[in-house]
C-alpha cells in the first residue's frame, strides 16, 4: 500500500530539499567544486552549476568519488554508455532539478477567452532523481580492454588477461576508460 504524506510533511520535505539547494549554491562558489565543473562541460554535458554542486555534495557525504555525471549516471545514462548497474546495487546519489507548474487562470475561463492555457503566474518545485556511481555498474556485451582499446567479443582468459594484448585489463577496470563515454 502507498504511503499518503500528509500536507505538514510534504511541506517539510520540499523545504529541507530548498535548503539543501541554498547549500550547494554556496558551495558551488568554491574553486574546488568551479574546476571539477568546467572538466564536466569539457564532456560535452549541459547541467547547471547548483546541480552539479548539489550532485557533488550527494557523492561526497556518501565517500565516493569522482565527477558528478560522468562517475555518477542515472540507470539510462550507464546503459547509453554500455553499463549496467550491478544486480541489487541500490542508488545511493542525489541529483535536483527543478520542475515548474502553472497555475491556470480562472478568470480567463470564466471570461470565455480563447486560450484554455493561460497562466496568472507558477511555481517550480524540487524533483529529486537517482544516481549510479561508477563502482556500482559493469559493462554489458563484449569486454573492453583499456589497455589495447578493442572490445572483445570472447572476454578474457581466466586469469583476465586479455587475449590480443596479454595485459591483465580486467583488474584496473574503470567505466570511464570505454569508448561510449
Amino acid at each position: 500500500m502507498k504511503k499518503v504524506f500528509t500536507k505538514a510533511e510534504k511541506q517539510e520535505y520540499y523545504q529541507n530539499l530548498r535548503d539543501r539547494w541554498q547549500e550547494a549554491k554556496v558551495y558551488a562558489e568554491t574553486e574546488e567544486v568551479k574546476s571539477a565543473y568546467q572538466e564536466c562541460l569539457a564532456t560535452g554535458l549541459t547541467i547547471s552549476l547548483y546541480g552539479f554542486a548539489y550532485c557533488k555534495q550527494s557523492m561526497e557525504e556518501q565517500g565516493l568519488e569522482g565527477t558528478p555525471y560522468i562517475d555518477a549516471k542515472t540507470f539510462q545514462g550507464w546503459k547509453q554508455s554500455g553499463f549496467v548497474v550491478k544486480k541489487g546495487e541500490k542508488s545511493k546519489i542525489n541529483g535536483l532539478t527543478w520542475v515548474s507548474a502553472n497555475a491556470k487562470n480562472d478568470k480567463a475561463k470564466d471570461d470565455n477567452a480563447k486560450d484554455d492555457n493561460a497562466e496568472t503566474g507558477g511555481f517550480k518545485f524540487p524533483k529529486v532523481y537517482r544516481l549510479f556511481h561508477r563502482s556500482q555498474v559493469e559493462p554489458i556485451g563484449e569486454e573492453w580492454c583499456p589497455v589495447c582499446e578493442k572490445e572483445h567479443s570472447d572476454g578474457f582468459s581466466k586469469d583476465g588477461t586479455c587475449y590480443d594484448c596479454g595485459a591483465d585489463c580486467q583488474e584496473d577496470r574503470d567505466p570511464r576508460d570505454h569508448r561510449n563515454q
